[in-house]
C-alpha cells in the first residue's frame, strides 16, 4: 500500500484527486502502518489541499511538465531521447506484462514513475525493493532537486530512499530555472520546411 499511495503523491492534483486526498487522510491509521511515512503524507496533504487548487495545478506542470531536470520518468533522466531509452521501455514493459501488470489503458509510458509504483505494489515485496533500490541515485537526486526549490514533493522521494533502506547522500545538484528552460525549449524547437515534393 506504501508504494501505492507514493505513486499517489505525484498525480495531477484535479478535483477528484484532491478530493481523494482528503478521503485518505482520514483513513491514514489504517492505510499506512510506518508512523514516519504516515506523518510524511498527512503533511503533504494539509499542504497541497489548503492552497488554491489552480496554484497546486501551476506547482505541479512547472516541476514536472516544464522542467527536465524534474522528469518523472525514470529513463528520460538517464538516457534522454536515445535508442538506449527506446529499448529500456521494452525491457521494462516486459517486465510489466510477465507480472500480468497490463499499461494498455494508460498514455504514460511504462517508465513514469507513479506507473512504476503502481507495479511495485502490486508484486513480492523483496523484488519491489531490489527493482526500486536500482533506481536509488535518481531518486536521490529527485529529492535534492525538490528540497533544493522547496517543493512538497521532495517528501515523496524521501520516503521511496527509506522503502530501499538506504540514506539519502548529499551532493551538489543543480535545478533548471525559468530562463534555462526557455533556452532550451528554443533549442528544441522544430523547424518545418517549405518545400514541396
Amino acid at each position: 500500500m506504501d508504494y501505492k499511495i507514493l505513486s499517489y503523491l505525484l498525480f495531477y492534483p484535479d478535483e477528484e484527486y484532491l478530493a481523494n486526498l482528503k478521503s485518505l487522510k482520514e483513513n491514514l491509521n489504517t492505510e499506512v502502518e510506518n508512523s514516519n511515512l504516515r506523518a510524511d503524507v498527512s503533511d503533504f496533504i494539509d499542504k497541497i489541499t489548503t492552497i488554491d487548487k489552480y496554484e497546486a495545478q501551476s506547482n505541479y506542470v512547472a516541476y514536472f511538465d516544464s522542467n527536465p531536470s524534474l522528469s518523472l520518468y525514470l529513463f528520460d533522466n538517464v538516457w534522454g531521447d536515445s535508442k538506449e531509452r527506446g529499448q529500456a521501455l521494452v525491457d521494462l514493459k516486459e517486465l510489466y506484462e510477465k507480472h500480468n501488470f497490463v499499461i494498455d489503458n494508460t498514455k504514460q509510458l511504462p517508465d513514469f514513475i507513479p506507473l512504476f509504483l503502481e507495479f511495485l505494489s502490486v508484486i513480492n515485496e523483496s523484488e519491489a525493493k531490489e527493482l526500486l533500490s536500482e533506481t536509488y541515485e535518481l531518486m536521490n537526486t529527485l529529492y535534492l532537486r525538490h528540497k533544493k526549490i522547496d517543493s512538497i514533493y521532495s517528501v515523496v522521494f524521501k520516503n521511496l530512499i527509506k522503502k530501499m533502506d538506504k540514506e539519502i547522500t548529499e551532493t551538489d545538484v543543480k535545478v533548471l530555472n525559468a530562463k534555462e528552460i526557455d533556452e532550451l525549449w528554443q533549442e528544441q524547437e522544430v523547424v518545418f520546411s517549405n518545400k514541396v515534393n
